[in-house]
């Protein structure tokens, strides 16, 4: 899965450059090199890093297992004037360390919204559950996921804003 990521990342920041790069199906190092280091340099505005943050935040919280970076990379051509680098930076809030605080948070919180006959889902149970329990919760997670997703992106959008307008 990492190397995945790897080449999604790696293709998406190439599709960011322009298409002038490839001559006559060559790449030249010079100009590709001089392509990356504009994108390193790029000085977006601070709405822009924090909306493509917030945005990042958002899809990495939604249980959209091994699509992030896919959803990422549409929807940040879909909407304009977000800092594409800063939506690839916060998908990674979904990393394996966070991964099971956010699904139990989901998931608990979803069952509130849904209110339906759905079991707590403690920490010990958590550590057992595996793929093959997913459908049977999604309903609950998904809901969840997606209210936690948005609280978690307006804090992002709000703590990024401020400290980039600071800097």
């Amino acid at each position: 899965m990492p190397l995945v990521f790897s080449l999604l990342t790696f293709s998406f920041i190439f599709s960011i450059m322009k298409k002038d790069m490839m001559s006559k199906n060559l790449i030249r190092k010079k100009h590709l090199r001089e392509k990356f280091l504009n994108l390193l340099k790029s000085n977006p505005s601070a709405k822009e890093i924090a909306r493509g943050i917030a945005l990042g935040v958002f899809i990495g919280i939604i249980p959209i297992y091994g699509l992030h970076t896919i959803i990422a990379i549409i929807l940040t051509m879909l909407i304009p004037r977000t800092n594409r680098i800063a939506v690839l930076l916060g998908t990674n809030v979904s990393m394996p360390i966070t991964l099971p605080l956010i699904t139990w948070s989901g998931y608990n919180i979803g069952r509130i919204i849904v209110r339906g006959n759905y079991p707590i889902l403690r920490w010990a149970e958590l550590r057992n559950l595996g793929y093959q329990d997913i459908p049977n919760l999604y309903k609950p997670l998904f809901l969840g996921s997606v209210f936690l997703g948005i609280v978690c992106s307006i804090i992002f959008y709000i703590l990024v804003y401020m400290t980039v307008k600071k800097g």
